[in-house]
């Protein structure tokens, strides 16, 4: 179950479906207390088989449950192209309140041999990153991301998003 404030108990089951060219994932939250539950915004965070996370996406921009409510999020897709491995479980977390929490893609290119394990994540309440990637390419050493595909500015993870972005 996902524990949230004033000790209230809502339990998320999150169910992982493969596509022909993306992942879908259906969750249901149930409302074990007879209270009502505001628990805001939510996002999903896919791993793969050795517990990685691989992308994190928005999943609902606020969820209220009645006392006892079960109630079905819509189905969120990712795109397999947009993961760097296969999802084998998701995890459901809460977005803290007040956050702005914006989705950085990292975006390489895999014809010339490049990779990087993860592909998206979520900003935290402030516009940041807890850590960035690392990209690998065979024989070459990752140096950092940038704002652009060519000369764009390097970034660090103290930079604060304010918006969707992708880096490269």
């Amino acid at each position: 179950g996902l524990l949230v404030k004033r000790g209230e108990e809502v339990t998320m089951n999150a169910s992982l479906k493969e596509n022909d060219t993306s992942y879908s994932v259906d969750v249901t939250a149930q409302n074990n207390s007879l209270q009502a539950v505001s628990m805001g915004k939510l996002g999903v965070r896919f791993k793969d088989q050795d517990g990685n996370v691989i992308a994190e996406n928005a999943l609902v921009d606020s969820l209220s449950l009645t006392g006892e409510q079960e109630k079905t999020i819509p189905t969120v897709n990712i795109s397999k192209s947009v993961l760097a491995g296969t999802p084998v479980s998701v995890d459901i977390f809460k977005v803290p309140q007040g956050s702005s929490a914006y989705t950085v893609t990292f975006s390489v290119s895999e014809a010339a041999g490049e990779s990087c394990a993860t592909k998206q994540l979520m900003t935290d309440e402030n516009g940041k990153l807890s850590s960035l990637p690392t990209a690998s390419k065979e024989n070459y050493t990752f140096d950092a991301w940038y704002t652009a595909a060519s000369g764009g500015t390097k970034i660090d993870a103290d930079k604060e998003y304010t918006a969707d972005s992708t880096v490269y």
